[in-house]
This record gives C-alpha cells, sequence and structure tokens, in this order.
C-alpha cells in the first residue's frame, strides 16, 4: 500500500471521497481544516467520531463509507496517560478547532476537575458548549493570559507555532512550576514556546505521542494489525520526514 499526503481544497472533499466509494482508495485520515466538514460526505459516523462530530479517519466497510475519531483516543494514550492524578487537574485548553472536541472528550472521560476554554472567535465556543451541553468557563482571546496562573495543564489545541504558522503569544512567565503544557503540533517536533518552557524548567508534551497513538488505531480501523513502535523509533522517523 501507498500512504500519500494531498493538500484538499474544500471544494474538492467530495470527489475525494468518492473514490473511496470506487475503491480507488483504502482509506483516508483527515486534518484541519476538513475534521468537521468532511461529515457531510460520509454514510456513516461511528465510535468517539458520533459525540466530538469531528473525523479524523475515513474507511469503507460493507458498503458504506465510515468516519471515525481516533483523535480521542490519541489524546488519551500521548497525554492524559503520561499525566500523574489527571482527574484533579484544572485543565485550560486554547483553541475550539476541530481537534477540541476530541480533547474535551478525553478529558470528560477521565473526569478532570475543570475545563475551560479560549479561542480567537467566540462562535466555535458556543458550538463547543453546544457540542457537550455543557457550559464551559471561557476566555476572551485578548484575556488569554489571565487564566494560565490558576492551570494545571495547558492545552494548545491551535495552529499557532506549527511550521509556516505565527508563533503563539502568551505569557510563558505566568504558568506554574508544576503545571504541564501540551501541544496538539508535531511539526515542528519542538516549537518555540516548548523550547521556552523547557528552559524555565516546565514540562511539555509535544504533539507527536498523540499523532502516532491516533495513527495506531487508524491503522488497526483498516487493517485490524496493531503496529507498535517505540519513542526513539518515533522521533527518528519524524524528524527524517520533516527536517
Amino acid at each position: 500500500a501507498l500512504y500519500k499526503k494531498f493538500d484538499i481544497k474544500k471544494n474538492k472533499l467530495r470527489s475525494i471521497i468518492k473514490q473511496i466509494k470506487n475503491q480507488k482508495l483504502y482509506g483516508l485520515n483527515v486534518t484541519i481544516p476538513h475534521k468537521i466538514s468532511v461529515i457531510n460526505f460520509l454514510d456513516k459516523i461511528e465510535g468517539d467520531a458520533r459525540i466530538t462530530k469531528s473525523v479524523n479517519t475515513i474507511l469503507y466497510q460493507k458498503g458504506k463509507i465510515i468516519g471515525e475519531n481516533t483523535d480521542v483516543y490519541g489524546v488519551e494514550n500521548g497525554f492524559l496517560k503520561k499525566i500523574h492524578n489527571i482527574k484533579n487537574k484544572t485543565v485550560y485548553v486554547l483553541g475550539a478547532g476541530g481537534v477540541v472536541p476530541s480533547i474535551i472528550l478525553a478529558l470528560k472521560k477521565y473526569k478532570v476537575r475543570k475545563i475551560i476554554l479560549c479561542n480567537r472567535t467566540e462562535k466555535k465556543i458556543k458550538k463547543i458548549k453546544k457540542l457537550f451541553g455543557q457550559n464551559f468557563n471561557s476566555f476572551a482571546w485578548k484575556n488569554r493570559n489571565k487564566f494560565i496562573p490558576k492551570a494545571d495543564v495547558i492545552f494548545n489545541a491551535t495552529s499557532l507555532g506549527m511550521k509556516n504558522k505565527p508563533d503563539l503569544y502568551i505569557n510563558t512567565n505566568l504558568i506554574q512550576k508544576k503545571a504541564i503544557y501540551c501541544e496538539v503540533i508535531y511539526n515542528p517536533l519542538e516549537t518555540k514556546t516548548i523550547k521556552k518552557l523547557k528552559k524555565l524548567k516546565i514540562k511539555t508534551l509535544s504533539g507527536l505521542n498523540m499523532f502516532i497513538n491516533q495513527a495506531q488505531k487508524s491503522f488497526y480501523l483498516w487493517h485490524k494489525k496493531k503496529v507498535k513502535l517505540n519513542f526513539r523509533e518515533k522521533t527518528k522517523i519524524f524528524k527524517n520526514l520533516y527536517d
């Protein structure tokens, strides 16, 4: 099999999904900005996608195009299992895009104490509140530094800091020394924010482990085979891809 990258515009989503129906493609992974809009072209969504209403894995089963969400699994295994006593933490999520419902669902599965949201547009936060039927506390983007001192865990779930994107600007000096900073970004492997926090001796978790874990589950959904890689191999592979 071949696994390739495609830069797809929104108006081309229908045609590429059709290629799965015609068996020209075996399956797809979907990333920003299509995780929500792609649902319009699927026959059915299953698993965590039914709750998050976001899809990152597409497969063909019994004549139907199925959308699944393996990001929740990626968040659980790439981040939450590495955070001691996550249940009693207060988590601050920056962003409200396609991956955020997956982060929130994973946090709710782990029964975290409190979730606070912050995003550049209020409209997306309202959608997330409606999706989960919960009135999460939230901050406007201009006030994003206000809650940082109270957060036990901070998630950068935006594209800020990603390669060829603007950097994330937050006041890193306000972050508690015992706090943990997580990013869904894996390209670059270390953003400027992570490098800065490492110098401040604050624990950081990059998006690489989440990315690998969601990919492992996607592979299983397609082929019913489990793939295991150790962290050193993962890092080596992705350095070769992105350096």
